[in-house]
């Protein structure tokens, strides 16, 4: 799904994969293959580095095409409520990878943050606005009506131009973590 996505953007990403020292990957499977966190870290900032589009993570994450995705995704796509598909993502996501969606609601929101759960190097900004960009779309899909954020916080200094037009809300930098809350569908 993402190599798909990223030569439309003009990425190669057997190139990318070799730029991570990676490529011996490219031919041990046909479904695909398997990368550390470190790897998959290095992957993102890598792919930040040979792109000339700030905002490509953000992209990414909204281009994505239900036909492309894993059985996961469609099951969460059938929840009766966003909540129950991020339920869904989060539960499946923890027994992949160590990684957690955390998932808080009050009476009109839900906050939704996702953090790795071992010791690693900081999560790279263009991995971070992607994952923010697919939890918008899988909402979008599943209402079939756009979710749009009422905020985004993230840890990094400063946001690219266009971001928060991007998003749809504002966005504010330095946070303390890196989330999104979005109205409670």
């Amino acid at each position: 799904m993402l190599s798909i996505l990223l030569q439309q953007k003009g990425i190669d990403f057997n190139e990318l994969l070799r730029l991570i020292h990676c490529s011996e990957l490219i031919s041990c499977s046909s479904t695909g293959f398997e990368l550390t966190v470190d790897e998959y870290f290095l992957f993102w900032r890598t792919l930040k580095n040979i792109s000339t589009n700030p905002l490509l993570g953000l992209e990414l994450g909204a281009e994505i095409k239900p036909e492309t995705f894993d059985p996961v995704f469609l099951a969460a796509l059938a929840s009766n409520t966003y909540q129950d598909a991020l339920s869904r993502l989060a539960r499946f996501k923890k027994l992949l990878y160590p990684a957690k969606i955390h998932i808080i609601e009050n009476d009109s929101e839900v906050l939704i943050s996702h953090c790795w759960t071992g010791v690693y190097d900081s999560e790279p900004d263009m991995l971070v606005d992607t994952e923010i960009s697919f939890i918008l779309r899988l909402g979008s899909l599943g209402l079939q009506q756009k979710v749009i954020p009422n905020r985004v916080e993230l840890t990094r200094d400063a946001i690219a131009p266009g971001y928060a037009e991007k998003i749809g809300c504002y966005v504010k930098p330095n946070g303390c973590g890196s989330f999104l809350t979005t109205q409670k569908h």
